[in-house]
């Protein structure tokens, strides 16, 4: 531990809990190691969870068009959001989608039909630069079954496909914001002696402090004094703030 790190309970709950901020995000913001940050949340007893899983966002309809109609495997989607398969199987069973039954993932799956041969598809994607929703359109196709095919004729995918991030991102949803204005800490007080450490959702009692949740999104307000109103708060346990932000993703 670094002789003058000093991180308090409320402050390191509200960095990875409130924001939404991973431990790696916490130990860069005080230049230290996010094992440091990791045993100090040990120290205090707050909870955490599987980084990747909570920070991989994807919506329930593109899911099914990489995964069930462009058949794209789990390990394929995780690379292309730079993750492993594991969130993205987290995701599956999360939005009930069924997986592929096993011999279907070694290769026994139908591939699908298209009209176009892998030279006539590098052509269009490198040498005219059309996009994969572009090809798409042009053949009445989902644009994760082009990814399919561009996978299958080992036509490597343009750089800007992978590393695409923030608003430049088709599937970006405004990020959070690690600031809710000057009456946060405030207003987040009176709502958790509101509750009364009961859930305002489930109402049960969890040991740790309840997290403050905005009802309509900070992003989506005219200022902090409408996200911060008390009527727009609500406290809840973990479980249900996590499906309430599952919910805001997939919407």
């Amino acid at each position: 531990m670094t002789k003058d790190f000093s991180l308090s309970f409320e402050t390191l709950q509200n960095l990875y809990w409130d924001r939404q901020m991973s431990l790696t995000e916490i130990g860069e913001a005080y230049n230290v190691d996010p094992k440091t940050i990791s045993n100090r949340m040990n120290t205090f007893g707050i909870p955490t969870e599987h980084t990747r899983r909570r920070k991989f966002r994807i919506g329930k309809q593109q899911l099914v068009e990489l995964y069930v109609h462009g058949r794209l495997s789990t390990k394929e989607i995780g690379q292309m959001y730079g993750f492993s398969d594991t969130p993205v199987r987290y995701r599956l069973a999360e939005y009930n989608i069924p997986c592929r039954p096993r011999s279907e993932r070694k290769g026994g799956h139908p591939i699908p039909k298209v009209s176009f041969s892998a030279v006539q598809l590098r052509k269009l994607y490198y040498a005219q630069d059309l996009s994969t929703t572009q090809l798409a359109t042009m053949f009445n196709l989902h644009s994760a079954t082009i990814l399919y095919w561009l996978k299958k004729f080992n036509i490597t995918l343009k750089q800007d496909h992978y590393f695409k991030s923030g608003e430049n991102n088709p599937f970006w949803t405004g990020g959070y914001y690690p600031y809710y204005g000057p009456n946060w800490r405030q207003q987040r007080r009176l709502a958790r002696k509101r509750a009364t450490g009961h859930c305002e959702k489930c109402g049960s009692e969890p040991s740790y402090n309840l997290i403050v949740h905005h009802k309509k999104s900070f992003k989506k307000c005219l200022n902090y004094l409408e996200a911060n109103n008390l009527d727009n708060l609500i406290c809840l346990c973990r479980s249900c703030h996590m499906k309430e932000e599952r919910n805001l993703i997939s919407r």
